[in-house]
């Protein structure tokens, strides 16, 4: 499959990257590696997503590039859809962009549906950001601390700082393969975990404040209403973290 997806990134010269609403670190991550390489590559990319960037991800490289409006998909020669186990995660532009001659489906959700022309799914990996990574390094692409940096992320925000049951051998292995490359572990972890700004607390002031107890004290609930984001001058990505 990986000499598949290469011959359409060599035969094309554009391409849009996009992924899922309600954007997490992997899926960020993941399309900005894929856009830097597209690019190091001589083709032309645009990464669109149909929310804004959570600002815990505005030091990711390259972060500014990412589009919230799509234009005429004319003149795209494939589509890379990235961590979306349905086109219809996409969000409103799904339609269209289902349109577009060739969709390359990358994901590592074991719901995924196998839509598109090409299907790269693994549920054994940790994220789409170490298949990515598996990805570019089959088609021997150089990785640049800048792709370390974004796949080193997206590795790290979707094993929950490898915590997480989907971390495996294989995982550590990218990662540290990341780390040879550039990628600073502790001050990517500082940005990611213990960077805030004050409206995130207050957020979780007003979440807290929901709080409620079961089972003799052993679950605990927490409830985020829709008003809660604008009374705090908050994002709704601000919640990531709030129950753990």
């Amino acid at each position: 499959m990986i000499n598949r997806i290469a011959e359409i990134i060599r035969k094309g010269r554009r391409f849009l990257v996009t992924s899922h609403v309600r954007l997490d670190g992997d899926a960020v991550g993941s399309e900005l590696a894929l856009y830097e390489a597209l690019r190091g590559l001589g083709k032309e990319a645009v990464v669109y997503n149909q929310d804004r960037t959570p600002q815990v991800y505005a030091f990711l490289p390259d972060a500014g590039v990412i589009v919230n409006r799509l234009g005429s998909l004319d003149g795209f020669d494939a589509v890379f859809v990235l961590d979306c186990s349905e086109i219809e995660r996409v969000g409103d532009e799904a339609p269209r962009i289902a349109e577009v001659r060739r969709i390359v489906n990358i994901d590592h959700h074991i719901s995924n549906d196998r839509y598109g022309h090409l299907t790269l799914t693994d549920p054994e990996a940790s994220s789409t950001g170490e298949m990515v990574f598996r990805l570019l390094d089959g088609m021997g692409v150089e990785i640049t601390k800048d792709m370390a940096v974004n796949l080193y992320t997206a590795i790290l925000t979707d094993t929950g700082a490898f915590r997480y049951s989907n971390t495996g051998p294989g995982t550590f292995a990218v990662a540290g393969r990341l780390l040879e490359k550039g990628a600073d572990p502790a001050g990517i972890a500082q940005l990611v975990y213990e960077t805030h700004p004050a409206v995130k607390f207050r957020l979780l002031a007003l979440a807290l404040s929901t709080l409620e107890f079961d089972w003799q004290g052993k679950i605990a609930a927490l409830t985020v209403s829709k008003r809660m984001p604008d009374e705090a001058g908050a994002q709704w990505a601000y919640t990531g973290g709030f129950v753990v």
